[in-house]
């Protein structure tokens, strides 16, 4: 092979390396230009994300506002229909229906019967408060509230079918913001850092409205993204507190105490439940 030809070789060569250094240039330049869109897009993602999620929240808050549900002087009696209509209607209580009621001596407890279903309304020493205890196995508890209106002690509680319908859209948008966290365009992290406490709260949320059980099962279902976040959810909440007493109150206590905050374990072993695994294929290895 003569020089010539080895300097044709040589600089076809180098043509073909210059070439694909402009190529990987190229596909760099044109990544950096989509990651610098998508950083946008996350952001502009988040804002609005969070601007729902208030908006939703002052509506839950405004038309969630108590409403009277019967009066208690007319129980049993005309009022019956009221009460009963509350049990099946707002609570999906269907063995309600045509349920015997039944008040004690004192007038401090209404009792709803019907076969091995039952469900009883006590007043406080006050008469300012009332509880309601469901037994039909799902152990739901509620409290309602009682005002006196010309002698009348009516019973009110926040509405719980514009609660729940607030509370699904909420929950929406929390799975969105998990599912972008999955196709690796939302970071993991800031996810944690700004919604997980939301998400939290709107999972006690959703168990005041319909108890834990209906929670629990609503959200493998409805949201199933959110899920991996509800059993955290669940493990921690049940480590604070008995089921017995899962009360609103002591609940609004779990969110406000650190247990609510995740370990190192559980952050990694949600990484890998919920984290896109092309970026996060190997995190079990730091896992404690």
């Amino acid at each position: 092979m003569e020089v010539s030809d080895v300097l044709l070789i040589l600089e076809s060569d180098i043509w073909i390396a210059i070439g694909v250094i402009i190529a990987i240039i190229t596909l760099l330049a044109t990544y950096l230009k989509i990651r610098k869109s998508v950083v946008i897009a996350t952001s502009n993602a988040e804002t609005a994300a969070l601007q729902d999620l208030n908006r939703w929240f002052v509506k839950y808050r405004e038309e969630g506002e108590s409403e009277d549900l019967f009066s208690w002087n007319e129980v049993p009696g005309k009022g019956s229909d009221r009460l009963l209509r509350y049990l099946w209607d707002d609570n999906d209580i269907d063995w309600a229906k045509n349920a015997k009621i039944r008040k004690s001596r004192d007038g401090k407890v209404i009792y709803i019967d019907k076969d091995e279903n039952s469900a009883k309304i006590m007043l406080d020493e006050a008469g300012k408060n009332a509880t309601l205890e469901i037994r039909d196995g799902s152990g739901r508890t509620y409290d309602l509230k009682v005002r006196d209106v010309h002698e009348e002690q009516k019973i009110h509680k926040e509405s719980t079918k514009e609660n729940f319908f607030y509370i699904k859209l909420e929950l929406n948008i929390l799975e969105h913001l998990v599912k972008d966290v999955k196709r690796g365009v939302y970071p993991f992290n800031e996810y944690l850092n700004d919604f997980l406490l939301m998400t939290f709260y709107f999972f006690v949320e959703l168990e005041k409205c319909k108890g834990f059980d209906y929670a629990k099962e609503h959200t493998s279902k409805s949201h199933k993204s959110l899920f991996p976040l509800f059993e955290i959810y669940e493990k921690k909440s049940m480590a604070f507190y008995d089921e017995k007493d899962r009360t609103p109150e002591n609940l609004k206590d779990f969110l406000d105490s650190n247990k609510r905050e995740l370990t190192k374990k559980e952050k990694t072993e949600l990484k890998l439940r919920i984290g896109p695994f092309w970026r996060y294929p190997i995190s079990w290895l730091f896992s404690e």
